[in-house]
């Protein structure tokens, strides 16, 4: 019997999370085993397991899904019933924490490279963001917030005392997330190992873990345990973004234990701030409480292996100065971590008054029939730079090929923009995916036009410089008002009274509070340009450097999509047009990793070529957005 219409669709989107993903997963890792050579761990035992706990804990998830909210996990067709109760009231995610271990598991047990550092982390980040760009909103919308946070996880910001389930859940969050950081980066090798030295034994580790419990144990409410939770998670995307970011020094005995380190120093660093504001009330006082623990930590570090007499490899420490200087790094970025918190720590709060700054920093002069807005080097800086950047990456004789690139770029992001924002209101808008289609664009037809360049390596260039390049340019962004967010509500936001921004021209959300969606970029393209920017330095094969690139920046984007508040960006099947293009951009990337090719050549060092493609490229961008001819109704004439 033929299946009905109604029927069809579930059945369909069954299919295709439960048989054509999982497929198309692992086709992409046996796609992309030649051009992943990172170690895996010989462990097939705990790969094993790690299936087995992935599939209990899917189950699990589905069984409640269906006996208590009435439905299946399918978004399209959702339950009608929100379900906080069972596995749900442990974690908050079974069906995707269990989907995640079961990549990774199958990974470590076949022992595929691509699986462990391709695949399974672009299905744990996309299930994420999937989570924060569609569901959360969806499922609210729907049925309402739940009542409670589940156990393991981030509190909601409350005032009720939280209970000590829920205490050790979110600590067990934080530690959980620094354990897999400081394990993936000794088991890839990528750490910085000339940044931190400092080899912390299990003694050490178990301070810095008992200091952390009794902060979670002190906090009175939820929202203190909330910002006690983020703000190590934070603190291990921060350390994770240094070592990937700084050079690693030579080859030695002490990478395996660096990464390590530098966690446990920061979650002392951490603990100690939190339980100096519990017991003080003031920032400063757990700014010193936190750099004091950090100090003890490596003075008795550097007194236990002094003892100890460990392999002359592991030891660095040669005086107890030397041994506070390089566990400086921690201390600072764990400064950063606590400072910003649950995104309303102090740091945080002088980041958001910055943006708001730029937020009205809008000025102009006229010329008779020309305008001239100085918010124009808000966009020539960055584009300056990506092209010194990108010629120093390539080498002499790259500066014309870097001058046409940058024009194609340009170009592109002024037509995708006219084609979906252009309106008598916007004359003259630029759009990023535009310029990503200029540079895809050119780089197909350099060779055509006599430049003896490979594509890959100019789509490898833009993956390294383009995430830099866009985070800085989101300065302007705030300037313009462009990728402006929506109404943030509770949550700190930046508030647009000028009024020419769009915010207020076109949103009309002059003084309401919404959310800094180019802050939230800046925080993703740091990430990107990290991960990046390492893979060239490690001389991955381009198109791997390129795919990553669009893997990253669509996740990212998918999720920022969702915050925001511009009203002509119009809405498909309940996405926003750039949500799809996200997507897009994550297929397209999962694909070029499996393109055969071979790495960059590193030939990084500066030039007066670079420096004057850079002042060229920065002059022609300063002129496309910054004059403007504020009284024609032609295309393109006007920028506000």
């Amino acid at each position: 019997m033929a299946l009905s219409r109604a029927a069809l669709g579930p059945v369909l989107y069954g299919a295709l999370f439960v048989a054509v993903i999982p497929a198309a997963m692992v086709a992409w890792s046996l796609g992309a085993a030649a051009n992943v050579h990172l170690p895996v761990p010989a462990t097939p035992r705990a790969g094993w397991a790690l299936v087995g706990f992935g599939l209990v804990a899917w189950a699990a998830g589905t069984l409640a899904l269906r006996t208590r909210g009435g439905g299946l996990p399918m978004n399209a067709y959702p339950p009608p019933r929100l379900v906080t109760s069972g596995v749900f009231a442990l974690v908050g995610h079974p069906l995707y924490l269990g989907a995640t271990c079961v990549a990774a598991g199958l990974s470590i047990a076949l022992g595929s490279a691509a699986g462990v550092w391709l695949v399974t982390p672009t299905l744990g980040l996309s299930t994420a963001a999937l989570w924060w760009g569609y569901e959360r909103q969806d499922l609210r919308a729907r049925l309402g917030p739940p009542p409670r946070a589940p156990a393991f996880g981030v509190p909601f910001a409350t005032d009720e005392r939280p209970t000590g389930l829920e205490r050790l859940g979110a600590l067990s969050v934080a530690l959980l997330a620094a354990g897999v950081a400081a394990t993936a980066l000794f088991a890839s090798g990528l750490g910085a190992e000339a940044l931190w030295r400092l080899p912390v034994g299990p003694a050490v580790t178990g301070v810095a873990i008992a200091v952390a419990g009794l902060a979670a144990v002190l906090t009175r409410t939820a929202r203190a345990l909330r910002e006690l939770a983020l703000s190590g998670l934070l603190g291990v995307l921060v350390v994770t973004v240094a070592f990937l970011v700084l050079p690693a020094g030579p080859s030695g005995g002490t990478l395996p234990v660096a990464p390590g380190s530098a966690l446990t120093a920061l979650v002392l660093f951490v603990a100690a701030f939190s339980l100096a504001q519990r017991v003080g009330g003031a920032a400063w006082h757990g700014a010193l409480a936190g750099v004091g623990a950090v100090v003890v930590l490596a003075m008795g570090e550097w007194a236990l292996v002094s003892a100890l007499g460990p392999p002359a490899a592991l030891l660095h420490l040669t005086s107890p100065a030397r041994t506070i200087a390089d566990t400086g790094g921690p201390a600072l970025l764990g400064l950063v971590a606590a400072g910003v918190g649950a995104g309303r720590g102090p740091l945080y709060r002088l980041m958001l008054r910055a943006c708001e700054w730029f937020a009205n920093c809008w000025r102009e002069h006229d010329f008779g029939a020309v305008r001239v807005l100085h918010i124009g080097w808000l966009a020539a800086l960055p584009s300056a730079f990506a092209a010194g950047f990108a010629v120093t990456l390539l080498g002499p004789g790259s500066g014309w090929l870097m001058g046409c690139a940058s024009l194609a770029i340009l170009v592109g992001a002024a037509l995708w923009a006219q084609t979906i924002e252009g309106s008598p209101a916007l004359s003259r808008p630029y759009g990023f995916f535009g310029g990503l289609l200029g540079a895809v664009g050119f780089a197909v037809v350099a060779r055509w036009l006599g430049f003896d360049t490979s594509a890959w390596v100019l789509l490898a260039v833009w993956g390294v410089v383009a995430p830099w390049t866009q985070g800085a340019s989101r300065l302007r962004c705030f300037a313009n008002g462009c990728c402006h967010g929506a109404p943030s509500g509770a949550v700190p936001g930046v508030v647009y009274r000028h009024p020419r921004t769009r915010v207020v021209r076109l949103a009309h959300l002059e003084g309401v509070p919404v959310h800094p969606t180019q802050l939230y970029s800046m925080f993703a393209n740091a990430l990107t340009g990290a991960v990046t920017l390492r893979l060239w330095a490690e001389s991955a094969p381009c198109a791997v450097v390129a795919g990553v690139y669009l893997v990253l920046m669509g996740l990212g984007r998918f999720v920022e999509e969702a915050w925001r508040g511009e009203p002509q960006t119009p809405t498909y099947a309940g996405l926003r047009l750039y949500q799809w293009v996200g997507v897009g951009c994550l297929v397209a990337g999962a694909a070029l990793t499996c393109v055969p090719g071979t790495p960059p050549t590193v030939r990084a060092a500066p030039s007066l070529e670079a420096l004057w493609t850079a002042l060229a490229v920065g002059a022609v961008v300063w002129f496309a957005t910054s004059v403007d001819f504020p009284r024609s109704s032609r295309r393109f004439a006007r920028l506000a």
